[in-house]
């Protein structure tokens, strides 16, 4: 997990995902549990993850069913007695809790819409993304379809849907796990019964299997960006230590352990060095763990703003969620998690710096792309350079490719 770029990217998100991923692997983390060493504590503790997942998003119960059969199995396992009569109920329990947790989770907004309501605007936002695609394919193989047409039994059928699952499979899922592409051979290996005969490949099937399987149901009928692949790093993670033991598991009893050690020094050693997921190693700002980059771009800005002065972040450094809560923004945070900034981001940029009042900063190391009317052109922008081409705009201060600007009078 540390080596995908989304677990990198997520911790600095001003959203919820980072919340569901972690609820929603923990859920199906403790349900392998569940599984192997059948339990109490394990089957209540993945209901419980699995039922905060669902208060964050109902998108939290992608992986409930795969963790619910493991509970299931784990119950079925000789020699429990009277607990395997309490674990399936427990592991209900726990999931009861999500429509309970959503007001202290802060999700009341998101659950207060109708199913109606929720996919209305979800067809809105695939129709959005498929316009924009990074694949050229799925913009022109989906650029009749209208919004009603998406995200119903019929699309699955269509060109489009053929283009978006292509354009996830090979561009965006392979880099939510350390090994890429080969992690569909770790699928298939964790159906090996591990010498525990059918419940071993049982656990790989509701374990592994079953939640792949749902993020390529997810991935066939929306353009996943980075927030929607950000549950799925650990499903697919979990399918290659899966698969390490089950390849260990074929020694003989005495060398297993032995060898299980070294796959697994093996499979890291291939992973860091063959880079199968074609990910950027880790920049040296990814490894700081006080993100002393960021921090100084901060501090800089904090330091030259007057107290009521309006300020907006167009630099992807973070700069409004680290000055939360002692200076509020009545704007939306710029800043989305990802190398990018969606449209409305860079509407609103542009917007800020035509007014020509206020603070802003931007990164020049950054070139905005934003599609301006649906379904029309894109279009690149350089903020720094309009900036410069507007006007009344000062630079008041740069660290790296960092800068303040000053417009009118504060």
């Amino acid at each position: 997990m540390p080596w995908t770029h989304t677990a990198a990217w997520m911790s600095r998100w001003a959203n919820s995902y980072a919340m569901l991923s972690g609820l929603g692997g923990l859920s199906l983390g403790l349900a392998v549990a569940a599984a192997r060493w059948p339990g109490l504590i394990f089957a209540a503790g993945a209901g419980l993850a699995g039922g905060l997942a669902w208060g964050v998003d109902t998108r939290g119960l992608l992986f409930a069913p795969a963790a619910a059969a493991l509970v299931l199995l784990g119950a079925t396992a000789p020699g429990l007695g009277w607990r395997r009569w309490l674990m399936p109920p427990l592991f209900a329990l726990g999931m009861a809790v999500g429509p309970w947790s959503v007001e202290a989770l802060g999700q009341t907004e998101q659950h207060a819409m109708s199913e109606a309501e929720k996919l209305r605007h979800q067809r809105g936002v695939v129709h959005r993304w498929v316009q924009i695609a990074p694949r050229a394919e799925v913009i022109s193989a989906c650029a009749t379809m209208t919004e009603d047409q998406l995200l119903t039994q019929s699309y699955l059928s269509t060109p489009c849907a053929k283009a978006v699952l292509r354009h996830n499979l090979e561009d965006q899922l392979p880099g939510q796990a350390p090994f890429g592409r080969w992690t569909a051979l770790a699928l298939i290996l964790a159906l090996l019964p591990g010498g525990r005969g059918l419940r071993g490949s049982l656990e790989g099937l509701f374990g592994v299997v079953a939640p792949a399987a749902a993020i390529v149901a997810f991935a066939l009928i929306t353009p996943l960006p980075e927030r929607y692949l950000a549950p799925m790093g650990f499903p697919l993670a979990l399918a290659v230590p899966v698969a390490l033991a089950r390849l260990a598991a074929l020694a003989p009893a005495r060398a297993q352990t032995a060898l299980g050690g070294v796959l697994a020094l093996l499979a890291a050693a291939f992973a860091w060095v063959g880079d199968p997921a074609s990910r950027h190693k880790p920049s040296p700002e990814q490894l700081d763990p006080q993100y002393s980059r960021w921090s100084r771009a901060a501090a800089g800005v904090t330091t030259r703003l007057t107290p009521d002065e309006p300020y907006l972040d167009c630099s992807l450094h973070y700069v409004d969620l680290a000055m939360l809560p002692e200076r509020r923004h009545t704007l939306p945070l710029m800043n989305t998690g990802a190398p990018s900034m969606t449209d409305d981001h860079t509407l609103a940029c542009l917007a800020w710096i035509e007014a020509g009042t206020g603070a802003l900063s931007v990164d020049r190391s950054l070139t905005v792309e934003f599609a301006p009317v649906r379904g029309g052109p894109k279009r690149r922008v350089d903020l720094g350079a309009t900036l410069e081409a507007q006007g009344g705009w000062t630079r008041v201060w740069s660290y790296g490719n960092f800068e303040l600007w000053r417009g009118g009078t504060p």
